[in-house]
């Protein structure tokens, strides 16, 4: 998923997706790039091995670093990252709450802006414009495609009238 992401990242970089009027498009796909990492961080803690320890002790750390050019900001960052001064069992709590519950909300919430963004701005065309051409190219008419079957009345109906669901 990082390698899709990454790859994706690159492509909207080099074509110059993140020009205006697209700025906020690019934003919300960096903060689903955060969240990605995130979950990989949270979730390679949760076993609470020797390794998963080691790696919340470096990456809880990392803030602790603003500490030497802007004193007391850094440790209470961390603070309430970990639960305490230290690496414990209220640390895996919040890693596991982050992991199950906080992620996945902040990730459901942000990939709902970025989808919504990019209709918006028209970068892509409609949804069911795709599954009709899709259908009638594959198996002829609407009603026998296998992947039309859930939405095969809503498929017939917009091809009769596409212009009533634009």
């Amino acid at each position: 998923m990082l390698l899709a992401i990454l790859l994706h990242v690159s492509r909207v970089y080099l074509t110059g997706g993140l020009k205006k009027p697209r700025e906020l498009t690019w934003v919300s796909g960096s903060l689903l790039a955060f969240l990605a990492l995130s979950f990989g961080v949270s979730g390679y803690s949760l076993p609470w091995d020797e390794i998963g320890f080691w790696a919340l002790q470096v990456v809880s750390a990392v803030p602790e670093t603003t500490d030497d050019f802007l004193p007391g900001v850094g440790s209470s960052i961390v603070c309430p990252i970990r639960g305490g001064f230290s690496i414990g069992q209220e640390t895996l709590n919040r890693a596991f709450t982050a992991h199950t519950l906080t992620l996945p909300a902040g990730a459901a919430i942000v990939s709902l802006l970025h989808f919504l963004l990019i209709r918006k701005q028209s970068v892509s065309g409609p949804l069911w414009r795709c599954w009709v051409q899709y259908c009638r190219s594959v198996s002829g008419p609407l009603w026998r495609c296998w992947r039309c079957h859930g939405i095969s009345s809503l498929c017939r109906e917009k091809s009769k009238n596409p212009k009533s669901f634009s």
